[in-house]
C-alpha cells in the first residue's frame, strides 16, 4: 500500500542519515586517534576586536565545533545568543552543523532554544533538516519522541 512504501520509504531515509552521522563520528574519531594532542589543544583566546568582536568569533567557533573557542569568546564577553548576518546564534550554527558537545555546552550557559534566524528557523529546524537527530534530540526532546 502507499501507506506501507511511504513510512518504508521514510525509515530508509532516517537509516541513511543515521549511517552519515556514524561515519561522520568515525572520521572525527579516527582523526583524534591520529593526532590525540589535538583534542586536548589549549583553549585559544578569540582573535582581537577588530571590527568583528568576540560575537562573530563564538559563532564561528561554534559552527566549527571548536568548544575551547566557544568557551573562550564566552569568558571574554561575548553574547551566547548573538547573532549574525543571517540571523544565526552560535546555537543555531553547532546545531545546523550537528555539533552535540556544543550544543550542549550553550545549552549550559544559558543560550535560548527558541531564538529563530531571519526566515523563522530555530537550532532544532536545523539540526533536523541536516538529519542531525542526537543534537535534535537535545533540542527537543518531546517532539524526538514521535
Amino acid at each position: 500500500t502507499d501507506r506501507s512504501s511511504s513510512k518504508q520509504l521514510a525509515l530508509m531515509t532516517e537509516h541513511a542519515k543515521l549511517k552519515a552521522q556514524v561515519h561522520e563520528m568515525q572520521k572525527t574519531i579516527d582523526e583524534l586517534r591520529a593526532d590525540p594532542s589535538a583534542a586536548a589543544a589549549p583553549a585559544r583566546p578569540p582573535p582581537s576586536n577588530s571590527g568583528g568582536g568576540a560575537a562573530p568569533d563564538v559563532i564561528k567557533s561554534a559552527e566549527r565545533g571548536d568548544l575551547q573557542a566557544v568557551k573562550a569568546a564566552l569568558a571574554s564577553g561575548a553574547d551566547k545568543d548573538s547573532k549574525n548576518r543571517f540571523g544565526r546564534t552560535p546555537l543555531i550554527e553547532a546545531a545546523r552543523k550537528g555539533h552535540l558537545h556544543v550544543v550542549e555546552h550553550l545549552l549550559a550557559c544559558g543560550a535560548d532554544k527558541e531564538l529563530r534566524n531571519k526566515f523563522g528557523q530555530s537550532a532544532g529546524d536545523f539540526a533536523l533538516e541536516q538529519g542531525h537527530l542526537m543534537t535534535y534530540a537535545r533540542l527537543d526532546p518531546e517532539g524526538a519522541r514521535m
